[in-house]
């Protein structure tokens, strides 16, 4: 392993686990609107972001957006909610730690491997494929337009 210090790509941000307290939040906000367009709104996120945290498809919320979550709609309190670096949620594992890429090492945890190295050859192969499919594509939209090609 390399003697560089790695920080998380998101070591500025705190977040807090999405649990209970978060969902009771959502419903007090519904409760004190009646609708989730108008949450969303009043909130300042968009609909489809509080979707996902209403459906449990994120596992975290940054502080910077619950604050202003919160601050914007005027339900809630701030400091109820206890929040983490990412480096104590993937601790906690809440989330798995960050894959690096250093050339053809990669790098998870302590977990290193190469990745395998391609010929000269194998590139310029999948060079041509790639090339191949677009041209092939186009043919097909020029087809369905009813463009002469």
């Amino acid at each position: 392993m390399t003697d560089k210090v790695r920080k998380h790509p998101n070591s500025g941000e705190l977040y807090t686990p999405i649990n209970e307290q978060f969902y009771e939040l959502l419903e007090q906000m519904h409760r004190e609107y009646g609708n989730w367009r108008i949450v969303a709104w009043k909130a300042d996120v968009r609909l489809k972001i509080l979707r996902n945290l209403r459906k449990g498809k994120r596992k975290t919320i940054s502080m910077t957006l619950l604050d202003r979550m919160i601050t914007s709609s005027g339900v809630g309190n701030l400091a109820d909610f206890t929040f983490f670096t990412p480096d104590d949620l993937v601790r906690l594992g809440i989330w798995k730690e960050v894959y690096y890429v250093e050339g053809n090492k990669r790098i998870q945890g302590d977990k290193v491997t190469e990745a395998p190295k391609m010929s000269r050859r194998e590139r310029e192969l999948i060079g041509r494929k790639k090339q191949r499919a677009r041209l092939a594509r186009a043919k097909r939209e020029a087809r369905r337009r009813g463009d002469i090609w």
